[in-house]
């Protein structure tokens, strides 16, 4: 109504100035007799134009409230018509639709206005018109969500809950933030669901989702120790008390009333981390459903930045939380990948490899971050100053563990104007604190490489993907041999700690923990991963495949020397039970090696290369077997060179022509027989030799640089320290020399030397 008047004043105020202006110029009034009707078209025309102008505008934010956008912002409806672009556009827009629209009726009525009137109406439209742009672009900016995550949404939250972690601030301003976040959050689920839902952006929208979620999480958990754990940030949650836990006076009233022991209470503190991660799973559980590998290889991917925040800030358990429930989605949708297909098998081997390449970095960088942390901790207790601002740069769980410490300073020093704690008593409850969190994480680590990773491979097999299971068991083989020395340094840097037990009451007295159980702990499981990598689910596809991929790693090759180190380590230990389970598979492997992989026409090779590559296999099959000789001769147990022998034996007896098999094998074996090149994989078979006769060293026995200590009561032994030998010279006299007809030059003259040394030493022995 104040609009229409101000429109019906404007009209009286200019037909009175242009008809004062005629007369007193004597001018001519326009628009003439002839004009008329082209005069009153085109004001009817500027009256539909504006009016329709006016009903689609309003009609655009309709839509908008009916279609449920303005639950992202409770003010939506003055985003377009009462902040200053939507205020000014709106006004104009109605003015200039009501001048218009009353000027034509005057006309309609029989009163013909003027030039005036006419000119007005005409800039009106034209400025109404332009300024449809500024309002559309505000408009078309918000139906697209996106922008509004990053520009608007999560700024806020981050605002809200910063105000919320100031410890200045009363509780119901506390409160009020709290609602002010939480209604942000909802904003944010709601443009979650909305771009979840469209399918053909999916691709897009995930990634973008789940990286706006990880970043609240991380700047979230850098606040949330600054929150008081009885704020109403944290909603509570109910739990029913046990009958005989709850105290007597409870219990006696709830049995005088015949009714349930009154509900309490409790903080969920968690309660932020489990949504955030909740949504984060769900975009990975829905790219997993949709069969998006890719894109499910991109979200995996994404633990990465994550696990750096977990590690950094030491938030161990929301970053092991994290990692089992996409290790569960994981192992619930590998089955539904094709392992025949080579295409989408690469999808699973890069799935099962990321995360547990993830998770085992994750565990590195936060033992390490314990090991950096110790500098900040010592610079802390030397400026013995314990106040709230001095410990910001402590982890969130120590800060949280030694706040009731600061609070009770600060109360001393308000009652006796000086504090009572002294620094011993400060500094010996704050290491039993980070010692207890660090004893922890140590445990669970091991616990985790040592089982959950293992029975992570084993789910893989078990849903068709041997390859990418074999991926996750070399992974786990290389954390396995850092962790024990990682453990070393804990060991050492926590053992300097027991300076600060100056209180040796219970409660104060500092945790231990058995790192020698841990490190046994290591070598059980690296035996039972050589077991599972033997295995023949395991390892089927390694016999299958001939040519190497090389997009992937190569597993075969890997698996050939990993496994062949392990028979050598077996038999060190004198552990006849893994070298049983690990032997068969590295002679399968070996035979595959040596009769098809080396000598397949594809293998881009010189020739001469190519018989060293035959030989290599041949000879380290050979120097197994002998020092299954060697090592059964000095641990005095025949069971170590049984199996290895059978194995041997059975592969013979399967061979169309014996004698020829162990001619070509022994010759073959002998690089020198073709070659003057030394061999490619003579480096590994000398550490191999340097291992033994470390050990026989450490037994007390001589070698041949040294005439000190006894004589080596098996013959063989004691031969083969006091000469040149290699250990598949030991193999060759004892166990082929005999069966073959070679003429004495084509054979090496190790192999005959060694065989007439122990006949003959056997011979003064009788």
């Amino acid at each position: 109504m104040k609009k229409f008047l101000f429109v019906v004043v404007a009209l009286l105020a200019l037909e009175y100035a242009e008809h004062r202006i005629v007369d007193d110029f004597q001018l001519q009034s326009w628009p003439d007799a002839s004009t008329h009707d082209d005069y009153n078209g085109q004001l009817e025309f500027y009256a539909v134009l504006l009016a329709a102008i006016f009903s689609i505008y309003f009609a655009t934010i309709g839509i908008i409230l009916s279609t449920g956008y303005a639950k992202l912002n409770r003010k939506i409806v003055s985003l377009l018509i009462g902040e200053q672009v939507g205020n000014l556009y709106t006004s104009t827009l109605i003015f200039s639709t009501a001048f218009c629209i009353t000027a034509k009726a005057i006309n309609i009525f029989g009163h013909q206005t003027g030039l005036s009137v006419y000119v007005v109406s005409s800039f009106l439209t034209v400025l109404s018109v332009l300024t449809l742009f500024p309002i559309g672009r505000r408009l078309f900016e918000f139906f697209e969500l996106t922008p509004l995550i990053d520009g608007e949404i999560l700024p806020k939250i981050a605002q809200n809950i910063e105000r919320v972690a100031q410890g200045k601030n009363t509780i119901s301003y506390q409160n009020h933030f709290s609602h002010l976040a939480r209604t942000k959050l909802k904003q944010l689920e709601f443009i979650n669901e909305r771009l979840q839902s469209e399918q053909r952006k999916v691709e897009q929208n995930l990634p973008l989702l789940t990286r706006s979620y990880s970043g609240l999480l991380a700047y979230y958990l850098k606040q949330k120790h600054k929150i008081p754990e009885d704020s109403y940030w944290f909603p509570r949650i109910q739990f029913h008390p046990n009958w005989f836990l709850a105290g007597d006076s409870e219990t006696s009233l709830a049995l005088q009333t015949s009714s349930q022991i009154t509900p309490e209470e409790r903080a969920d503190l968690d309660w932020l981390e489990n949504e955030t991660l909740e949504k984060i799973h769900h975009h990975l559980e829905q790219a997993l459903k949709a069969k998006k590998w890719e894109l499910s290889l991109r979200l995996v991917s994404d633990l990465q930045y994550r696990a750096t925040v977990y590690s950094q800030g030491l938030y161990f358990q929301t970053g092991l939380d994290d990692f089992a429930a996409v290790r569960i989605l994981l192992e619930q949708y590998l089955p539904k990948i094709d392992g025949k297909n080579s295409e989408t098998s690469r999808h699973a081997i890069a799935l099962a490899d990321t995360w547990c390449a993830i998770v085992q970095n994750f565990f590195f960088e936060t033992l390490r971050r314990i090991q950096t942390f110790d500098k900040e901790l010592m610079r802390f207790f030397a400026g013995d100053d314990w106040s709230f601002a001095a410990s910001k740069n402590l982890p969130a769980f120590l800060q949280v563990k030694i706040r009731p410490l600061q609070k009770r300073i600060v109360f001393e020093q308000k009652i006796e104007q000086r504090r009572l704690s002294r620094p011993k008593y400060l500094q010996q409850l704050t290491i039993k604190a980070a010692l207890e969190e660090y004893f922890k994480i140590v445990e669970i680590v091991a616990d985790f490489e040592s089982s959950e990773l293992p029975k992570f491979a084993q789910a893989v097999v078990a849903s068709g993907h041997p390859a990418a299971a074999t991926q996750v068991v070399l992974s786990t083989l290389h954390s396995n041999w850092k962790l024990p020395g990682w453990y070393d340094d804990l060991e050492r840097l926590f053992s300097r700690y027991a300076v600060y037990q100056l209180y040796d009451e219970e409660m104060y007295k500092l945790p231990a923990l058995d790192f020698e159980k841990l490190q046994k702990q290591f070598e059980v499981q690296r035996s039972e991963l050589m077991m599972l990598l033997s295995e023949k689910t395991l390892g089927n596809h390694l016999f299958a495949s001939c040519a190497h991929d090389t997009s992937l790693p190569d597993h075969f090759g890997q698996t050939y020397f990993v496994l062949a180190n392990e028979c050598l380590n077996a038999l060190h230990r004198n552990d006849g039970d893994v070298l049983d389970s690990v032997f068969r598979t590295f002679f399968g492997l070996a035979f595959l090696a040596a009769n098809f992989k080396f000598t397949d026409p594809n293998l881009d090779v010189n020739q001469e290369f190519r018989l060293h590559l035959v030989s290599s296999a041949n000879k380290d099959l050979a120097t197994l077997l002998g020092y299954s000789i060697l090592y059964a001769e000095h641990h005095q147990n025949q069971a170590l060179k049984t199996v290895p022998m059978q194995i041997w034996e059975g592969l013979l007896e399967a061979a169309t022509d014996r004698k020829s098999y162990l001619e070509r094998t022994m010759l073959l074996s002998d690089s020198r027989s073709f070659s003057m090149n030394a061999s490619p994989r003579d480096s590994i078979r000398t550490e191999w030799k340097m291992k033994f006769e470390a050990l026989l060293r450490d037994a007390g026995y001589n070698d041949r640089y040294s005439s000190h200590g006894p004589k080596h009561p098996s013959h063989i032994v004691d031969e083969f320290r006091g000469g040149y030998y290699s250990a598949s010279d030991v193999f060759f006299a004892l166990h082929v020399l005999s069966e073959i007809d070679l003429s004495v030059d084509k054979v090496n003259h190790q192999i005959t030397s060694f065989k007439s040394r122990i006949e003959r030493l056997e011979g003064e022995t009788e």
